[in-house]
């Protein structure tokens, strides 16, 4: 610096340098802050992409009744020799669109009245399983607890039989307990038609 506080041209010169510097540095920092800050924000409200809205165009809904109408006719198969007089869905389904699959996973002992059966509706979209109320009306058992049974065995083609009792009631191709009269033995057999029970050798 010269007499009288004038600054010579390199202190000013110095001075010019470090404020230009020091305003590059600020820019730097705000360019950084703004893709940080800004740049997430403006990611989220990007419309939805192609992918996401082909998806929603092979997607449907099925209402309750379209459930229970959907799987009518694979429940009364399943509840055979019943009689099926009514069916409920509990809730709406969502489905892809094309051909749907249906399947009934298990159905409780059959018996008068209304029961619950788990059914599975397989689409592109997904496998769901769904809960149906169904009203059915059923023929007596071919077996009934405490009647006379004849309790058969099969070895090859030799058949064996001996007199029993029924310790449960059943149907053709359930299992229950009978009672082999002769020894005494308690068995468990499968009901093959009215009082007839078939026991494993």
């Amino acid at each position: 610096m010269q007499g009288g506080g004038v600054m010579d041209k390199g202190a000013w010169a110095g001075r010019a340098w470090s404020a230009g510097a020091w305003l590059r540095g600020v820019q730097a920092v705000l360019v950084l802050w703004l893709w940080g800050v800004a740049a997430p924000g403006l990611a989220d409200s990007k419309p939805p992409s192609r992918s996401t809205a082909h998806d929603r165009r092979h997607v449907r809904t099925l209402t309750a009744a379209e459930v229970a109408s959907l799987v009518t006719d694979t429940v009364a198969e399943a509840v055979a020799p019943c009689e099926l007089h009514s069916i409920r869905a509990q809730s709406r389904l969502r489905v892809g669109k094309g051909e749907l699959g249906v399947a009934v996973e298990r159905v409780p002992n059959l018996k008068n009245g209304r029961l619950s059966v788990v059914v599975s509706v397989h689409s592109s979209l997904a496998t769901a399983r769904v809960p149906v109320s169904v009203q059915i009306n059923c023929p007596p058992p071919e077996v009934q607890s405490g009647e006379r049974v004849r309790i058969e065995t099969r070895v090859g083609h030799v058949l064996a039989t001996a007199p029993g009792r029924a310790l449960q009631s059943g149907r053709v191709g359930t299992l229950i307990a009978v009672e082999n009269t002769a020894s005494g033995a308690r068995l468990q057999g499968r009901v093959v038609g009215p009082q007839r029970v078939e026991v494993a050798p």
